[in-house]
């Protein structure tokens, strides 16, 4: 039983991160939150989240919030820039794993393009629905957009 419950634990923890970003305005009051989760991500996660909460306070600054500070200045004052490929126009998890085990990009690399593409997924994926909701588009068109969508995040 004690195996057990150890190797429970570890399965449950690893590749698991989260994080959360308070924005406050000039006043000191808190005017928004960003949070981010992985599981199941067991390289470059906490790098994944950094990115996610950077580009939250990033969306939220460019929308017209004003933040005049955030709970962890540090995670909006780093480098999230990663290399382009080389083999296509876009990163997509195949090519960016391979890349990873290859050596041709660092973890904290590999975290923020897994952060990039899962969040440019989410986003096209819910744009797609708000058209469907809308009546812009057609049930198929809706999964042909899904099927696009899935090949860009998962690759060939």
């Amino acid at each position: 039983m004690k195996h057990l419950t150890i190797v429970v634990l570890t399965v449950t923890l690893f590749g698991c991160a989260s994080g959360q970003l308070d924005l406050y305005n000039a006043e000191g009051k808190k005017v928004g939150e960003c949070t981010a989760g992985y599981d199941w991500h067991p390289y470059g996660v906490k790098d994944s989240v950094d990115w996610l909460l950077n580009w939250c306070a990033q969306q939220a600054i460019a929308q017209g919030m004003e933040v005049a500070r955030v709970s962890e200045p540090a995670i909006l004052q780093k480098d999230y820039s990663y290399p382009k490929p080389t083999a296509a126009d876009y990163w997509t998890k195949k090519s960016s794993k391979a890349a990873f085990h290859a050596n041709i990009i660092t973890e904290t690399e590999y975290g923020y393009i897994l952060a990039d593409i899962e969040n440019q997924f989410y986003l096209r994926n819910v744009d797609a629905q708000k058209q469907l909701e809308q009546g812009e588009i057609s049930e198929q068109d809706y999964r042909q957009l899904l099927e696009e969508s899935a090949l860009i995040f998962y690759g060939d």
